[in-house]
This record gives structure tokens, sequence and C-alpha cells, in this order.
């Protein structure tokens, strides 16, 4: 497997080496092709849209998943470019993922670390460029790249498992980062690490994994919707700050982080009402824009 997969990185690097608009000009074709030819997925996302917004008609409906096409090929087309920035000045160059307030984190530096619930919004595979989203000269993180962890569903297939791992921490391995945790480890990492001051990023919008010990039912877009407590409970257990990040595309090219705090300390606050917290901003940000979100996949079971 060793030897593929050097192969399988030599290839992928030569062409995350072309510059980001080159991979765009290839992406409207990715998108018509899953969309047209391989229809991929297209009855979970029509039924996902439909279901999530009733009161938008055929045409509209549509027209969303068109865009969310458009926007999944794009997804593609940065991915595979992202794998090429081994040097974060390439990726900050770029502007590619921009915070809108940075100082919200700053202001939660200290010991205890802080959760940051992510989504499947914008381009949930840059999150290990995060050491590089701010592109202001001199910034500072309030974190170091050892202390930030990425929860992540491991793949099925060990090979392709292993090329994601690398491609989605291309810009921040010579910075330390090495934290992507599979969903089934970590709460044995979390644990072993306690009080080292971990910054974990927790997606929080799949439905349920076979192993998540437990789960809670809520109403979200309409839909009563399974939802794990992973994330919630290990930031009860360990007392942390809670963080929304929300990830809009503003244009072709760049992306908007906001935070937004959800509690500064999750010991106080019960798992289900963390998650509706959670849950509400996420369907905020998706009213906003319907089509920025991973609909192909199926969050309703």
């Amino acid at each position: 497997m060793l030897i593929l997969l050097n192969i399988l990185l030599v290839l992928l690097r030569c062409l995350a080496a072309l510059p980001l608009k080159v991979h765009y000009a290839f992406a409207g074709a990715v998108s018509w092709l899953l969309r047209v030819v391989f229809r991929y997925r297209r009855d979970v996302v029509t039924v996902n849209l439909a279901r999530s917004f009733p009161g938008k008609g055929y045409d509209e409906i549509c027209r969303l998943t068109r865009l969310f096409y458009r926007h999944l090929g794009e997804i593609f087309a940065e991915t595979l470019w992202f794998g090429g920035c081994r040097k974060g000045e390439r990726f900050r160059r770029q502007g590619l993922v921009v915070e809108t307030n940075p100082e919200l984190l700053d202001g939660l530096k200290g010991e205890r670390g802080a959760l940051v619930m992510t989504s499947h919004c914008g381009n949930w595979e840059l999150l290990g460029g995060m050491m590089e989203y701010d592109p202001r000269e001199g910034a500072s993180r309030p974190y170091a790249a050892a202390d930030v962890v990425v929860v992540y569903k491991q793949l099925s297939n060990p090979l392709w498992n292993e090329v994601m791992r690398l491609n989605r921490s291309a810009p921040a391995r010579r910075l330390g980062f090495n934290g992507y945790v599979s969903s089934k480890e970590i709460l044995r990492y979390a644990l072993t690490h306690r009080g080292e001051g971990k910054w974990y990023f927790f997606p929080n919008d799949q439905y349920p994994y076979a192993n998540a010990r437990v789960s809670e039912t809520l109403t979200f877009l309409h839909q009563e919707t399974k939802v794990m407590l992973g994330g919630a409970a290990l930031a009860r257990k360990l007392a942390l700050p809670v963080v929304y990040m929300g990830m809009a595309p503003v244009s072709r090219g760049r992306y908007e982080v906001t935070y937004t705090l959800l509690t500064p300390d999750a010991s106080q606050i019960g798992e289900k009402e963390l998650m509706e917290k959670y849950f509400s901003l996420l369907e905020r940000d998706l009213d906003a824009l319907p089509w920025n979100y991973l609909w192909s996949h199926r969050r309703w079971k």
C-alpha cells in the first residue's frame, strides 16, 4: 500500500501545483458530470431540499439543486488545490478563507482549550488550514498547531483515508499539526490529553454514526432529526467553552468564517440545549444560503 500511496501523492501534488483558477476552470465540467451524467445522488439532493424548504416551489428547488452541484464541483477543485499548499504562504496569499471575527477566539485563549462545532457548510475540507485562515500579517492564533484536533469519520478504504488525511493537513504539518482524530478514538484521546488546552473542531451535523454512544431527536429544517451528542458530551465533561463556526461562500474563491459563542462553560448547560443552540444557528445560515450544504448525504433516514 505504501508504494501506491506514494504514487497517488505524487500525482495529486503535480495537479495541486496548478493555480486555483485553473482548477476552477474544470470545476464546471465536474459539476455537470455529477449532476447530469452520473446523477450523483440526485434523488437524495432533491428530496432533502424539498423537505427542508417546503415553502419553495419546484423551479426554485431545481435552481438550488444546480447551485449545490456547482458548489460541490468547486469544493473538489479547492480541495485538490489545497493539497499543494505545503507552505502556508500559498494558502494565505490566495485568501480563500477569511475570519470575520477572530477576536472571539482570542478571548477564549487559556489553559482549558475549547470545542468548535462545525458543519458541512462552505468547504469543510479546508479545516486543516485554520492556522493560516487570518491573512493579517503577524496575526496570532489563540492555539498552537500542535493543540488543534479535528474530528473526522474514518473512511473504510485505508489508502484513501491516508490520502485525505495528508491532503487535509497539507499547510499545517510543517507547524506541527497532526491532529486528525477519528470519531471512534476521540473520547479516549480527549481524556488522555485532558488539561492540555486542546482545541477540538467537531462536526455535528451528520446522522449518528453506528458507534455513537448517545443521540437525541430535535427538530431541524422542519423535520425530526436524530443528532449526535458526542461533541456536546465531550465539552460538558471537560467544562470547555463551545463555539459555533459558520462558513459562507461570498464569491468564488472566498469563504468567510464567523464564530458565535454558544456557552463559556459547557458543564453549565445541558447537552440537548447546547445542540439546540447549534442547530438553530445552522438553520439560520441555511435559510440565508440554502445550497451551501452537503445535501447529498443522507441526513434523514
